[in-house]
């Protein structure tokens, strides 16, 4: 469970550091994807034909990209919490990778299926 909690960890923050310290990222990046909405207008627009989902989904995008990246953080910043029962810390960090990999990773796949 530690091995693969640490695994994990360093998937997450390697995702969290690509928008921080990538050329154009920072703090203000990730307000901005967050304000804008995670996937875009576009990539919607690709993905559904239905309009009426498409507006459905616009609406949510700013809270999934708010949620990617507090479970990123939160992922990235367990292992310093030495407070923390260490096996609720390593169930905690699996589950906010798995939330992270469902929102990156599910509309690609819907993508795909319709």
């Amino acid at each position: 469970m530690k091995t693969t909690f640490y695994i994990v960890w360093f998937l997450c923050v390697v995702q969290l550091s690509l928008y921080l310290f990538f050329p154009f990222g920072g703090p203000i990046r990730i307000a901005l994807v967050i304000k804008s909405g995670l996937y875009g207008e576009d990539y919607i627009n690709k993905l559904f034909e239905n309009q009426k989902f498409i507006d459905y989904f616009l609406t949510f995008d700013n809270m999934i990209a708010a949620i990617y990246f507090g479970a990123l953080t939160l992922c990235s910043i367990l292992p310093l919490l030495s407070n923390m029962n260490p096996s609720v810390k390593y169930k905690m960090g699996i589950t906010c990778f798995l939330i992270s990999m469902a929102i990156l990773w599910i509309p690609k796949l819907l993508g795909l299926i319709f």
